[in-house]
């Protein structure tokens, strides 16, 4: 998402919707206060699972990191999750 926003708007662009999806978030979890309902928290992932995806990988991060987001590169196999794509084999 961030990749393809910065390549029709650019940076700034990227920096300003990252700015307003956090203050959103920071708005809403704010006026639900002490609501009686679950909510989960987590970070955003992106991955690849072939070589040929890992530059849009890394382009990603780069937007990411100019947009002011604390980006976090995991080496191959190290994901806090194991992914699953339907009609794909995998490990």
């Amino acid at each position: 998402m961030l990749i393809r926003t910065r390549r029709h708007a650019g940076t700034e662009t990227v920096a300003a919707y990252v700015a307003g999806n956090l203050l959103g978030q920071s708005w809403l979890l704010e006026s639900l206060g002490g609501a009686r309902f679950g909510r989960a928290a987590g970070d955003a992932m992106t991955y690849a699972v072939t070589e040929e995806g890992a530059p849009k990988v890394r382009e990603e991060a780069e937007a990411g990191a100019s947009a002011g987001l604390p980006i976090r590169a995991l080496a191959a196999g190290r994901m806090p999750c194991t992914p699953t794509t339907p009609g794909l084999d995998g490990p």
